[in-house]
């Protein structure tokens, strides 16, 4: 069957975090492992050269604390920016009772303090043109000036600008603040009402008002509900063309319009509302002067920098002021806060962190997004707000039970966004994602232009995007050289010549390639011991051709070479390892062994050895195995990105090989009497000398599981504090047990008679078991021999198998037909086909619809286990069939994994390879 030799994705949750649980969701990250020198590329390609020099270890990392201090202190404190825009607004409220004397004063003086030198307002980053946002600024402050008769001469520079450049405002084809048609105007018309005179011609300042008046009566934009919204968003543009009172049904509890400081100020000029005045006086007090676009935004502010961090792949560094933040929004959603509830966007940013973190929430906070009417009769709908539907639909997908209706009909009627989402939640690998997202980031200056889109005015952010652009960079590249280092050795590991002596003492004991296979498999219990039937998952994937292709840059293999030929390895080879994979040599390089062939005894070879971990295990021997050590160690490295896992991606990438020649050799490449040699040599594990071998490619076989798993268990003592080989002997167990069963169904030419009996072999011989287990020994926590043997972790074992079967089924059911294979969709469509009376693609469709709800069912189950509160399986653990689940969802999108070799090398080359293509900053990585 198919095998799948990728793994481990980091869940949204924790973006690749292996962390520890808390009452406040997940706070402990590993220690980082120092710095590495690497080379980064810039904009025109100039590479510069990271860590050079004795020191440049130790001064890179001072450079990366200062960076982390900067973005930690931004977690801690949001940082509101100013809007000069909103400011003005505010300061041009009156005394109750006295509409000469400003309510607000120290807006004046700011206003008048932060005039710019070409007598603009506004924020305007160096170099930078003019546009609409900075012109529309500078008018709202001249005529927030003339309107209390102050600051002639800031009045009058800043009219001078407005006149250079006010064709600007004209200007379809720029980039304008959301309204800008109208609040302009709006603003114009006041200025001329107070007497100001532009250097203008009338007939541009005509034309404004013309844009105005096609902006009102264009009614092509959202419902009629999302028009009146939208409007009272902008009222302060439409002045006495404005149904205040309708404004005033959009006033939330904190006495705000749209928490709008602009258009709450606008409505008590025209209304004296005090409960908006409220508002004012609570904000201009908090920050004792300007204003900022939007009030309150902490709770959204926040959401985004956490968001933002685990994009970029450094959330790590920050999960202590990660877990307080999330604590709050917890609070707030708790509360039903409108600061969170309100916002279409941040309530859906909030529900997935917050869920994926493993925050007991239900989906009843979403239930006022169910109907598509949310979003078409908002302000988000009328502007079409990509953004906050984008996040909608992403919410969806965080379904922990298959019946929430929820999150059903969101992302029913949100999946117009679909389209632009090559693969959703569920079917992402993280570092693929940080890479693309690292090389996307954008600038301060672009995302001050990009900001217009949903404000009225400007607004930069309280992101440090300077700082975390160049420790994401930093940190990518870092890890970049560890997944190289790791994906050489694994051609080159280090091996115990000890390890490998005991091999050779044990086969004399079993006898050469003796013919002493068994009179047949009898179900007995294993000597190393079970309790209980354990349904152990498989890896899957099916590959054409053989042998791994090579990454970019790296030198080709050396072919079918003679045993013990080495492949030359030049720079680029020693950078990244090479995939494709000749057979090189026997198991000990320069052999211990005596005249008869016999290993001396394992205590007088101590010394370790460098070599070829395929060849050491010979799996380069059997001309059956496709071996692809880069590909598969792409799968590890793109969901266990953090550098301090490096134990778990070999292990993971280890198994995935074995466990795709083994499936290989039960597709078809051995006898039945191999393969129920196999089968009891497994069974038997540290008493296979009592069986012998029946041919050298079940020894190979054997011993290549038996010695590696034996490895992995030895490094593993450290951390789990006992011997653990048991259990990835036992999940090999399940493993090969249920490949037999299929290969004898296929072979004796044998239909299961329902789906149920398919599955009870088919999950098993999915092969996830031996690959999670040999894994999990090294992502932080102790394991028990209660977690291995509790209920829970056979479930989640069980729901990645099944989830990774029910996929490759669905993309390989016409290729497996067609060479004699049983497979799920044919058994469902055989079983609802009607004694054959119905039509045979009909059933096929059908099977297919049925086959994707069970999916569906299970991909709901494995997150909410995954991501609950308690349980026997520690969280870290838990998270690796999640990733697992991602991961199978990436390789089987579109088509089995192994027939995309094109684009899965892509990929590879992307996380391991091919360097960043960003520019250096000169405030942040440029310096590092």
């Amino acid at each position: 069957m198919a095998q799948l030799w990728m793994i481990l994705p980091m869940s949204s949750a924790c973006s690749g975090q292996f962390l520890r649980a808390s009452p406040r969701g997940m706070i402990e990250q590993f220690n980082r492992a120092p710095p590495l020198r690497v080379s980064i590329r810039g904009a025109a390609g100039v590479e510069k050269s990271l860590g050079l020099g004795r020191n440049a270890g130790s001064q890179q990392g001072m450079q990366k604390n200062q960076l982390q201090d900067k973005i930690r202190k931004q977690l801690r404190e949001v940082q509101l920016s100013p809007s000069s825009y909103d400011t003005a607004w505010v300061a041009m409220v009156p005394v109750q009772g006295s509409h000469q004397t400003p309510r607000f004063p120290q807006c004046i003086e700011w206003i008048m303090q932060n005039q710019h030198d070409d007598g603009s307002w506004g924020t305007n980053l160096p170099g930078s043109v003019v546009n609409k946002d900075i012109l529309l600024c500078t008018l709202a402050c001249v005529v927030a000036l003339k309107r209390w008769n102050t600051g002639r001469d800031h009045i009058s520079r800043g009219l001078n600008f407005i006149g250079k450049n006010f064709w600007v405002a004209m200007d379809e084809q720029t980039i304008a603040p959301v309204g800008f048609n109208i609040t302009f105007s709006g603003l114009l018309n006041l200025a001329t009402g107070t007497g100001l005179e532009f250097p203008v011609m009338q007939t541009d300042i005509d034309g404004i008002f013309h844009m105005r008046k096609i902006e009102l009566e264009r009614d092509a934009y959202g419902t009629a509900s999302s028009r009146r919204a939208f409007m009272a968003y902008v009222s302060e543009g439409l002045g006495s063309l404005q149904d205040w009172d309708q404004v005033m049904a959009y006033q939330r509890k904190n006495r705000s319009i749209f928490n709008s400081p602009s258009a709450t100020a606008a409505t008590v000029i025209h209304g004296h509302n005090d409960s908006a005045l409220c508002y004012l006086d609570s904000l201009v007090s908090k920050l004792h002067g300007p204003v900022p676009v939007m009030y309150p935004q902490n709770a959204y502010s926040q959401l985004c920098m956490v968001d933002t961090l685990e994009k970029m792949g450094i959330s790590n560094n920050f999960s202590c002021e990660i877990s307080d933040i999330l604590d709050m929004i917890y609070r707030l959603w708790i509360h039903n806060e409108e600061e969170l509830m309100l916002e279409m966007g941040t309530c859906a940013m909030a529900f997935r962190l917050l869920r994926m973190h493993g925050y007991d929430i239900s989906s009843d906070g979403m239930a006022q997004f169910v109907e598509q009417s949310s979003f078409d009769d908002s302000i988000h709908g009328y502007l079409n707000d990509t953004k906050a539907l984008l996040e909608l639909y992403r919410s969806s997908q965080i379904r922990c039970l298959e019946d929430d209706l929820i999150l059903q009909d969101i992302g029913s009627w949100s999946a117009r966004v679909e389209y632009a989402l090559k693969f959703p939640v569920y079917a992402t690998l993280e570092r693929l994602e940080q890479k693309r997202n690292i090389e996307q980031f954008k600038t301060k200056e672009q995302l001050k232009i990009e900001g217009f889109k949903l404000l009225k005015s400007g607004y930069r952010g309280a992101i440090t995007h300077d700082e975390i652009l160049a420790l994401a960079v930093d940190e990518f590249h870092s890890s970049q050289s560890v997944y190289q280092q790791e994906l050489q050795d694994l051609n080159r590991r280090e091996m115990v010549t000890s390890l490998v002596a005991g091999i050779y003492q044990e086969r004399e004991l079993g006898g050469l390639y003796s013919n002493q296979s068994g009179k047949g498999l009898e179900d007995e219990t294993p000597t190393w011991g079970l309790r209980g039937r354990r349904e152990q998952p498989p890896s899957p994937l099916r590959r054409s051709g053989r042998g791994d292709e090579p990454l970019r840059g790296a030198s080709p293999g050396t072919g079918n070479a003679d045993a013990g030929a080495q492949r030359p390895m030049g720079a680029a080879a020693a950078a990244v390892v090479i995939a494709s994979l000749g057979p090189r040599g026997r198991a000990v390089e320069g052999s211990a062994a005596g005249d008869n062939g016999r290993a001396e005894p394992a205590a007088t070879y101590s010394r370790c050895t460098r070599g070829d971990w395929v060849a050491h295990t010979r799996l380069d021997e059997l001309k059956f195995a496709r071996l692809m050590p880069s590909i598969t160690y792409f799968s590890a490295a793109a969901t266990m990105f953090p550098s301090e896992l490096s134990e778990a991606r070999i292990a993971w990438t280890q198994n995935c090989i074995l466990t795709t020649t083994v499936d290989d050799f039960f597709d078809g490449d051995g006898s039945k009497e191999e393969m129920e040699n196999l089968v009891k040599l497994i069974e038997k594990w540290d008493g296979h000398g009592e069986i012998g071998f029946s041919s050298e490619c079940v020894e190979i076989l054997f011993y290549a599981i038996y010695n590696t798993s034996k490895q992995i268990a030895e490094k593993a003592v450290p951390l789990q504090k006992r011997n653990v080989v048991d259990h990835i002997a036992e999940s090999w167990w399940f493993t090969v047990r249920g490949m037999l069963t299929e290969a004898e169904w296929r072979m004796d030419k044998y239909v299961p008679t329902t789906v149920e009996e398919y599955m009870s072999a088919a999950v098993d011989s999915f092969a996830v078991g031996p690959i999670i287990t040999s894994a999990a020994l090294f992502v932080g926590p102790e394991l028990s021999e209660e977690v291995f043997r509790s209920e829970e972790y056979i479930h989640l074992m069980n729901l990645a198998n099944t989830i990774g079967r029910l996929l490759n089924d669905m993309q390989t059911y016409e290729k497996e037909i067609k060479m004699g294979k049983v497979n799920s969709i044919m058994l469902h469509a055989l079983s609802h086909s009607g004694g054959g009376r119905g039509s045979p693609e009909a059933s096929m469709e059908e099977a297919k619809r049925e086959m994707r709800r069970v999916l569906q069912g299970s991909r709901c189950d494995l997150l909410r286990l995954v991501t609950r509160d308690g349980g026997v399986v520690p969280p870290p653990c838990r998270k690796l069939f999640w990733f697992m689940s991602k991961v199978l969802h990436f390789v089987y999108m579109e088509k089995d994994w192994y027939f995309t070799a094109d684009g899965m090398m892509a990929s590879a080359n992307a996380v391991i390879l091919d360097p960043l293509q960003v520019t250096l900053l000169p405030s942040g990585l440029g310096t590092l």
